[in-house]
């Protein structure tokens, strides 16, 4: 299962490290064989690529399921 992982701006890295130790902790107690991708979106994304959100972030969305 591959989940897509958008920390965005604000609380969102730290309320997205903390899901994501969650996430860890059920996919290894369960083996639910859950991969992470990461991307930028918010002023991160606008920083490095000129959009908050790329068009190549919103396809890969598409997917991955989750």
């Amino acid at each position: 299962m591959k989940i897509l992982v958008l920390p965005g701006d604000g609380i969102g890295p730290e309320i997205t490290e903390s899901t994501v130790a969650v996430l860890d902790a059920v996919n290894k107690r369960f083996g639910l064989g859950v991969e992470y991708v990461y991307e930028d979106i918010g002023f991160v994304s606008l920083d490095k690529y000129g959009t908050t959100l790329r068009g190549e972030v919103l396809e890969l969305a598409r997917t991955l399921d989750g």
